[in-house]
């Protein structure tokens, strides 16, 4: 089993869950498109063959967020996060079940205990 340590505890959930929900939430009704998630994003980068593919992609949540999280760093992906979390609301608490682990439930968890 793998843990994040530093969410474990905490009630914040992986970045990959995150921007899920959020593009989720950015296409549900036809809010935004792809090209308007990428042209929200903090730092895009103008003419990037890959941006602009993504720009084309249809709002699939899964598959835009895989696309951006193999285009982007890991602190742009944080700041795309920031961006559509102001524009959508979505908070950590509303999503318990994707927040990480206890350590009580990770202690459990360890079968040399």
């Amino acid at each position: 089993m793998f843990a994040v340590t530093a969410l474990v505890g905490t009630q914040q959930m992986q970045l990959h869950d995150k921007l899920y929900l959020l593009l989720k939430a950015a296409f549900s009704h036809g809010k935004q498109t792809s090209r308007q998630v990428v042209e929200a994003s903090p730092k895009r980068r103008n003419n990037d063959a890959e941006t602009e593919a993504i720009g084309r992609m249809q709002p699939n949540a899964f598959a835009v967020m895989s696309a951006l999280l193999n285009d982007v760093t890991q602190a742009e992906a944080n700041r795309m996060v920031q961006v559509l979390e102001v524009r959508f609301g979505l908070g950590d608490c509303r999503y318990k079940e994707l927040s990480a682990l206890s350590w009580k439930c990770l202690k459990r968890c360890n079968p040399l205990e």
